[in-house]
């Protein structure tokens, strides 16, 4: 709610105070880390006892709750069919909620404001709606993502995760102003499809040393500019 309430007043500079707001807040984390009480020996560090570790395991709570769900094998590879109908289950109901009243509302002041004003719709309601309806989405990713890899990390590993969502959405045909499901799930599997392609070629030309992962990273940021180039929209 704060935080919608600050892209109200900011309007036209969204994601230059986003962007700002986010390295922020994962700044002040790191240090909420460090100074809140935490006593649970499996998260604090070992030695001196202060303090939160930068990775903390999930294997012993929900570590890979929705890999393991229902999971198939196929030609070799596990299919993690939970994750996979959990993420289809978030795009059918997000669907669902994008043609209902609200969400139909939040459509129109975010693609043309003075006619959703016009037209007698609260564009700043809809907007902070909007706001908390991705944030809560974003949290639920997030959860989701610690429990597939198992662990999850804290202090500044989050600071540039967002631009992987990003990204993949740009890639899949989405512009600034407008975005679909389809966008969605075209664009993570776009996405998902350069890195599983080009990682296993990277890692046979340059098997030595940590030569491959900078290239990964290089390939890895090159479609992230790639998509930003297209956040104008287009095919």
């Amino acid at each position: 709610m704060i935080y919608s309430i600050i892209l109200n007043r900011v309007k036209g500079d969204e994601m230059t105070v986003g962007t700002y707001m986010g390295y922020s807040v994962v700044s002040l984390m790191c240090i909420g880390w460090l100074i809140i009480p935490f006593k649970n020996p499996e998260m604090i560090w070992a030695i001196g006892g202060k303090g939160l570790r930068s990775t903390i395991s999930l294997t012993n709570r929900y570590g890979k709750v929705l890999d393991e769900l229902g999971n198939i094998k196929i030609m070799g590879q596990v299919i993690p069919i939970g994750t996979i109908l959990f993420f289809g289950l978030c795009c059918f109901f997000m669907w669902l909620f994008l043609r209902s009243k609200t969400g139909a509302a939040m459509v129109a002041a975010g693609d043309n404001p003075k006619f959703a004003e016009a037209s007698g719709i609260n564009v700043d309601r809809q907007r902070t709606i909007g706001t908390i309806l991705s944030m809560v989405l974003g949290a639920v990713g997030i959860l989701v993502y610690g429990q597939s890899y198992g662990f999850i990390q804290l202090y500044t590993a989050p600071l540039n995760m967002p631009f992987l969502a990003i990204s993949a959405i740009l890639i899949g045909g989405a512009s600034i102003k407008k975005a679909s499901i389809g966008n969605v799930i075209s664009g993570v599997i776009i996405f998902q499809s350069l890195l599983a392609i080009s990682l296993p070629v990277i890692n046979g030309l340059l098997p030595i040393g940590s030569l491959s992962e900078v290239v990964r990273i290089i390939v890895q940021n090159g479609v992230i500019l790639y998509a930003l180039t297209k956040a104008g929209g287009g095919e």
